[in-house]
């Protein structure tokens, strides 16, 4: 190895010239940069060729292909600058309070819009000029707008002055559209809406090219607020307007699902529609008869599937939390037009929508908020489209039989989506049962009248209650792992109150009058009690050992014997009947719980403490069995 005369490696390479290349290929740029913003750093300048001014052959004129590269790329130039100089191209990251400076150029197309809006509706009541001429003029003034808007992004970039012309402009032309098609009914229904949707999918698409969220925000609020001037007011044409608008709205989000801040355009046009539904429904039915009824609930079926696919695919991409809301918010309009309705027609639209919904909520693939959001919805529509048709005591059995069928598809296929669904039946049906069929007054006196439905609700109680548990042990919210078990006492509740009401009324069917009334409640005490140690002497078996929700089953039972005893039989039994139900509950407490204590302190001790952990060679603890090691 050869070392020249400053001790460096002669045979090594010279790195001396990629070096000044690279150096000087990032004078250029800076140099680029600084002709097309105008800003100069002398200082920054002297700095860089102080450093570099030991190295041979300087290059100091810029290189045309690297401000031609930067000058012609594809993203704007607020992309490529940081710093200071972001500040000087995009006119962000303003100092403290210049904010302010955007006040007036908001104001301005509020100001405009309002005058657009003006034009196209309020001149109508005083005749001026004719709806042709209104609405070009409006027309053209939007399309002057949003050129003026263009031509300002291509001089300066974008910025609040850009957006505020071509948003402006936007909603003149999506204006002038609907006014042409609700108003005056210069457009078709369907070319009218297609305008719509071809000018709001633009400006919402100009938004996404130019990276600016809030004039997307801007178009799709604005749109919403002036669409009851302009859109004819709430009825089917003014929800296809939303409707129209919310489709614009999810193309962009969906394209953009990447972004966090651009997926809140979905919930924002989902709630919109919703407003939009909702009042055209109150509208529907106060003019019920005119035929909007059924438009109204024909469009709302439309935002049906649009909210749901949205949120379905938008769920595919992150953020989960927006297409759930979108979800969410999807079947309002459905659900409020389809009750209008009323019959069974209103019934059948709202059964085949839950039907559909319960079809997404059952695909496994789909983000699991999304899933629950389409079985809830499904859960609702079902039961509004059974409110529709059958009311009282039939409502009553409907509502418990679907739940009972819910908790046993969920119990069936382990699916807690359906479990939820399942309990948001059973709440309203055992409301409307324990009012209308299996009333507490046939525990608190001897039977008078009673009605063959009402052991059927009664039966139907317990059914249910069983499911419930079932579904939550086999979807593994019961259980060893599973939640506590306290969350699941009332439906152990709900069964023992469908229990007593069976037993003490069919006591009464054999033996008539108070006798049978006074048996009857003997034998549930004694039965509850009979039933909790059952249940409490299996928590002690060595297989249900590690399952604490036995054992708590067992002291809920019991817990329910002592309180039935004190709250109840002290006060409306007498006699005999009083004295038998607290002799023998407390002789079974006494015996089984003295066995249960004494097998529980047996397996304890059997137990014996816990064993040092041996080797595999029996090596006491610290120690490690070695293959080769002496006794």
């Amino acid at each position: 190895m050869t070392t020249s005369t400053d001790g460096r490696d002669a045979t090594a390479p010279d790195t001396t010239p990629g070096l000044h290349a690279r150096i000087e290929e990032l004078d250029d740029r800076i140099a680029a940069l600084e002709a097309v913003t105008g800003i100069r750093e002398p200082a920054r300048r002297r700095a860089h060729h102080s450093v570099v001014s030991g190295l041979a052959q300087p290059r100091t004129v810029p290189d045309p292909g690297v401000l031609g590269g930067l000058v012609g790329r594809s993203e704007p130039l607020t992309e490529q600058v940081t710093g200071p100089v972001r500040s000087a191209v995009s006119g962000t990251r303003l100092p403290l309070g210049s904010d302010w400076s955007r006040l007036p150029v908001w104001a301005g197309a509020v100001v405009t819009v309002g005058g657009v809006v003006m034009l196209l509706a309020l001149a109508a009541t005083a005749g001026w000029l004719s709806p042709l001429v209104r609405v070009v003029c409006g027309a053209a003034l939007g399309a002057a707008l949003v050129g003026a808007g263009t031509r300002v992004t291509r001089r300066s970039g974008p910025g609040t002055s850009s957006a505020a012309l071509a948003g402006t402009g936007i909603l003149a032309l999506f204006c002038s559209a609907a006014a042409a098609t609700a108003l005056y009914s210069l457009l078709p229904v369907a070319a009218g809406l297609t305008a719509c949707l071809a000018v709001a999918a633009g400006g919402i698409a100009l938004a996404d090219r130019w990276r600016s969220l809030p004039l997307a925000l801007g178009v799709l609020i604005a749109g919403e607020i002036v669409l009851p001037v302009v859109g004819g007011g709430p009825g089917p044409l003014g929800l296809g307007l939303a409707l129209v608008l919310q489709a614009a709205a999810g193309a962009s989000a969906l394209r953009r699902a990447d972004r966090d801040r651009w997926a809140v355009l979905n919930p924002v046009a989902a709630l919109a529609t919703a407003v939009h539904g909702l009042l055209a429904a109150v509208v529907a039915l106060i003019t019920y008869g005119t035929g909007d009824d059924v438009a109204v609930v024909a469009v709302a079926a439309l935002a049906l599937a649009l909210g749901t696919a949205v949120a379905a695919l938008a769920a595919l991409r992150p953020p989960p939390v927006p297409p759930v809301l979108t979800q969410v918010l999807a079947p309002l309009p459905l659900l409020v037009s389809a009750a209008v309705l009323g019959g069974v027609a209103g019934a059948a639209v709202a059964a085949a929508s839950g039907i559909a919904l319960a079809t997404v909520a059952a695909v496994r693939a789909l983000y699991r908020g999304i899933r629950l959001g389409a079985a809830a919805a499904a859960a609702v529509l079902v039961m509004t489209a059974t409110a529709l048709v059958l009311d009282g005591r039939s409502l009553t059995l409907a509502l418990l039989v679907e739940a009972l069928a819910l908790l046993t598809v969920a119990a069936v296929l382990r699916m807690r989506v359906v479990l939820a669904a399942g309990i948001g039946y059973a709440v309203p049906g055992v409301a409307l049962c324990v009012a209308l069929l299996a009333q507490p007054s046939a525990l608190t006196g001897p039977l008078g009248r009673w009605d063959a439905l009402e052991p059927v609700g009664a039966g139907l109680l317990v059914l249910l209650a069983a499911g419930a548990l079932a579904a939550a042990r086999r979807s593994g919210l019961l259980g060893a792992g599973g939640r506590p078990a306290g969350a699941w006492i009332p439906s152990v509740i709900i069964g023992l109150y469908g229990v007593a009401w069976l037993v003490v009324v069919g006591t009464q069917l054999v033996r008539p009058g108070a006798a049978g009334f006074l048996t009857g409640h003997v034998l549930v005490t004694v039965g509850i009690t009979v039933l909790g140690l059952v249940v409490l002497a299996r928590a002690a078996t060595p297989a249900s050992a590690a399952d604490r929700s036995t054992g708590w089953a067992g002291f809920v039972l019991l817990g329910a014997a002592l309180a039935k005893l004190v709250l109840f039989d002290l006060i409306a039994l007498d006699g005999l009947g009083r004295v038998a139900a607290f002799i023998g509950a407390g002789l079974l407490l006494l015996a089984a719980g003295g066995r249960h204590a004494s097998r529980t302190a047996a397996h304890t001790a059997g137990a014996g403490p816990e064993p040092e952990d041996e080797g595999p060679a029996g090596a006491g603890r610290g120690e490690t069995a070695t293959p080769g090691s002496a006794s």
